[in-house]
């Protein structure tokens, strides 16, 4: 399995990352029985929000998922997805029930900021489909003139937060048996 999922970059700084947190409308089956993925055909879109406003959507992409695979797509599909630069480094949290949960942390790029972009990904499992959701922590100090001057130093500053606030959504559906 190769997916291909890959975010624009961002304006300004680069390499920034994204956070994840469980989203799920449908209730999950009791805590001790856990869901797990069923092999198949999945059609996996990506959508980004900013305060409740809908963003860039990609086109639903089909992807083939099999036994074998099944155990560490939730974790490939988060990674793939937000990736950023070579020399990332990703931590997945052992899964709990439905749950999914893990980080992808990469260094800030030296020329224009000291410290960590992390996408902090946590996702909801079911027999047929996967839900994953996010938005970006900047754990970054700019040095003082990065922005040109104080008042571009503080925008820049404001400009990380907001665009810490981005939502990342990344839903699987399974579609049918792989061909």
């Amino acid at each position: 399995m190769r997916l291909s999922l890959r975010p624009s970059r961002l304006a300004c700084i680069g390499a920034l990352m994204w956070t994840v947190t469980a989203c799920s409308g449908a209730s999950a089956p009791p805590s001790n029985e856990s869901a797990s993925l069923t092999p198949g055909l999945y059609e996996i879109s990506v959508s980004q929000s900013f305060n409740q406003a809908s963003g860039r959507e990609t086109a639903p992409k089909p992807i083939c998922v099999r036994a074998h695979e099944i155990d560490t797509f939730p974790y490939k599909l988060a990674e793939e997805y937000f990736v950023a630069q070579r020399g990332c480094r990703t931590v997945r949290t052992p899964r709990e029930g439905n749950t999914v949960s893990g980080e992808v942390i990469c260094a800030a790029d030296r020329k224009v900021a000291e410290g960590a972009i992390r996408f902090v990904y946590r996702g909801d499992i079911k027999p047929d489909r996967l839900a994953l959701e996010g938005n970006m922590v900047i754990d970054v100090d700019l040095p003082k003139g990065a922005g040109g001057t104080e008042a571009s130093d503080a925008q820049m500053e404001k400009a990380l937060r907001r665009i810490e606030k981005i939502k990342t959504v990344i839903e699987s559906r399974r579609l049918s048996d792989c061909a």
